[in-house]
Order: C-alpha cells, then structure tokens, then sequence
C-alpha cells in the first residue's frame, strides 16, 4: 500500500482557492510531501483532483513514506516520488489475476481515473464517446481527442450538485418550443417543416402515440437545428431582456440566465429546454454512459470513469467544439434520466456501494459515525485506490493515521480495519474494478 501525490487540474470553471475542495487536498498533499507550510492562491481554480496514471494527469507514488511500504514492492531509488504507472510496471502483483486476464497493464496503466470536482461554473454541454467512436476519433482528429477509450463515468455529490443531463421528454421539449417565442422563432427560421410537424402532433393529441425511434427522430431534428444556427445573438438577447424583467422566474430560467452570465451568447445557454436540470443531494449520484448529454453546472463530487479524456462538445465552452460528432453520437433517449439515477446500494452500516455497468470501475463509499467506530476486516479486491474526504481514523494493520486529503494506492487482496478518531464523522471513497 502506497500513498500518492495526485495531479490538480486548473480550468476556469473550477473554485477557488480554499472555498475549492480540490484545492483543500491539494494543500494537504503538499504540505504532506515538502514538509511546508503550503499556501492555496486565491487567484487560482483548483477544480480537479486525478488520482490514476491517465498522461494530462498522472499520479505520482510517494516513496519517502516508509510506512505506507509493502514488503512486497518492488522499486528502489533516491527519489522521493516516481510515477504511478512506473511503479505498477515493476509491481504487476498489485493487480489481480483476473484484471491482468481483463485488462492491458503492460504499461502499468489502470483501467479507470478516479476524481475530485469543485465546480463554480458551468462545464460545456458534453458527450463522450463509445469505444468504437472513440477509436475513430482518436485516429482522425489527435488534435483533439487524445486516446481511444470509452468514458463511461459515475458523478457521486458530495455537496449539492446541479447538472443538465440526459433529454427531457418529447412533450417537455415541444410545449417549450411553442410556448418560449424566441425559441421558437429559431428553431422556426431555420427549420420550418419540424415546426409544423411538432404543432400537428401536439394540436392532436399524437405525441404519445410515437415509437421511441420517432421520438428520438424528432429530438434529433430539434436539437441539430438548435446547435447549427448561427445568428444565437438574435434570439438570445431578447429572450434574456425579457426573463430579466419577470417577477418570478422558473429554476430553468434562474439557470439560463446564470449560463449567459458566464458565457453571453452561446447557443449552450438555450439547452435548459432540452436537456433535464436536476439537483443530486450528497450521496445521490448519475451514471453517465457513452453518447449521453450532459453538462455540470455546480457543487462538488466524486467522479469515476474508464481512464480516459475524451470529451466532445458543443456548448457553453470556449475550448474546441465539434457540434457534428456530437449531433450525430447522442441517443436522443428521453427516458434515458431514468436508467441514469445510480443512488448506490447500501451494503451494511458503513458500506454503500455504486456499481455501473461498466467493467473498468466501482466505487464504494466507507463511512464511520456516531457509536459505529470500527470496520473491520474491509477486503480488497483488485487493485484499488481510495481518498479520505471527511475525519480521522486510525487503520489499525498498518498503525498509521489518516486525515482528510490523503490518497492511497492498495494492492489486490488486502484485508483493512479502520478505527474512527476524534467526534467527526470518518468518511472514505475506495475505487476498484469491475469484474
């Protein structure tokens, strides 16, 4: 078992200085690893933490930590930190037979990226590709899209937490664009025959009578006239002087106008009438499969996902957009927030365990409170990663003390007891595979 020293990510959506939790770890880590008194910039957007061995952001193994050592590891040097895709190429017995079977570890790669997100603003509206998309992605645009893998992920909050995710049913879409005028002033001057055949469907009472593959049809038809047009500034400005001077605004409309105030006049901001806005408590969580739309608008989570950056957008954003791929991947399910919801499994008093369907990763949340002190025996299958985000405790096999921020790498079949110190509650999320 080795601690690690994990990469932060700058973007601009992130939080700040000490307000970001991203920024709290980072600090820990620091200070942890140089010994000093290490100071946060209130300047600076601290707005992911990595923990895996993907190359925008890999993590590094602490060596000079003697404690956290196996007698098994297989790594000497003078260096306090080596790379933590190096270390696994000499300590292939951190993973477990069937992972070695399932997945390619010959350069020490683990098949998922584990995170911390400190959200302040909007991220763009986003899919990520299936692995076949991915693929051609990867060998036609390098540029832009760095590997070709999937990226499945699990979004768990930790605070509250504001998404765009998945589309809003038919009928939801058709009375916006009906009924918001400059909505519908657009998709009408780009796209007048899908007017007239969303209103006839409507003024007859016809939409429930749709398959899904019409359904989708129509949402396709919509949000692709929607993301082509040009002239955004046109139907946005007065939709925006007009919500301005409403008494009361809907929560679809408060976010608009929270969306334009970040990015003016980006044809992103009209996605609150296609896309669902939903608000996770801490513990609820989503489960984000390939060609799904999405968008974070706020709060800070955990994220798992198949170790991968790939991201197409469209929206909201002032990094690349490729609005053709991501027109032509969607789903266009609009029962697919259903299937989305992944609240986790309560396992026993301290365990609650999210599983996706993916392979490449699981995530279990450990948390210690009131008179339930101890787990014992907490066993560890495959190799795994986990982060303390609340408490102290005492991991009673190792003697060592672990506090908020610290990260450790722990090798397949491991067997662990925490002991909770202090009144705080100790809470901890450990990532493994899947299989």
């Amino acid at each position: 078992m080795r601690k690690l020293d994990c990469a932060v990510q700058y973007y601009n959506w992130g939080k700040k200085g000490e307000d970001s939790t991203v920024g709290q770890i980072h600090k820990v880590q620091q200070e942890d690893l140089y010994h000093s008194n290490f100071k946060l910039s209130n300047d600076e957007y601290y707005a992911e933490l990595w923990m895996g061995t993907h190359p925008n952001g890999p993590t590094k193994i602490v060596l000079s930590s003697s404690s956290t050592s196996s007698d098994n590891d297989n790594y000497n040097t003078n260096n306090s930190t080596i790379l933590l895709d190096e270390f696994l190429r000499n300590n292939k017995h951190y993973f477990s037979e069937k992972e070695v079977k399932e997945f390619d570890i010959s350069k020490g790669q683990l098949p998922y990226l584990f995170k911390v997100l400190s959200v302040n603003q909007a991220l763009s509206i986003q899919a990520h590709p299936d692995k076949n998309l991915a693929k051609y992605l990867f060998e036609t645009d390098r540029e832009h899209y760095k590997d070709d893998n999937h990226k499945p992920e699990v979004c768990i909050a930790l605070t509250k937490f504001e998404a765009l995710c998945a589309f809003q049913k038919l009928e939801n879409i058709i009375y916006s664009i009906l009924n918001v005028k400059e909505l519908f002033n657009l998709i009408n001057d780009q796209n007048s025959k899908i007017i007239i055949r969303i209103k006839e469907l409507h003024e007859n009472n016809l939409i429930n009578k749709l398959t899904r593959e019409e359904r989708k049809e129509i949402i396709k038809e919509c949000f692709s006239t929607l993301m082509n047009t040009k002239q955004v500034e046109k139907y946005l400005t007065p939709l925006i002087q007009r919500l301005k001077q409403e008494q009361e605004l809907k929560p679809h409309e408060d976010l608009l106008l929270r969306l334009f105030k970040d990015y003016p006049n980006d044809i992103g901001c009209f996605s609150v009438y296609f896309l669902n806005y939903i608000i996770l408590q801490p513990g609820e969580g989503l489960f984000l499969a390939p060609n799904e739309p999405h968008a974070y608008i706020q709060g800070d989570c955990m994220e798992c996902m198949a170790c991968s950056d790939n991201v197409v957008r469209a929206g909201l954003t002032s990094k690349f957009i490729d609005t053709k791929t991501l027109i032509e991947m969607l789903t266009y399910d609009d029962y697919a927030i259903d299937k989305m919801k992944l609240n986790g499994d309560v396992k026993n008093q301290v365990e609650k365990h999210y599983t996706p369907s993916s392979k490449e990763f699981k995530v279990r949340k450990i948390e210690l409170y009131n008179e339930i002190n101890n787990v014992h025996n907490l066993s560890i299958d495959g190799i795994s990663i986990f982060i303390v985000m609340e408490g102290n405790s005492r991991l009673n096999n190792k003697n060592l003390i672990l506090k908020k921020g610290d990260v450790y790498i722990v090798p397949n079949g491991e067997v662990l007891d925490f002991e909770k110190l202090g009144e705080d509650n100790f809470v901890m999320y450990l990532v493994s595979t899947n299989i």
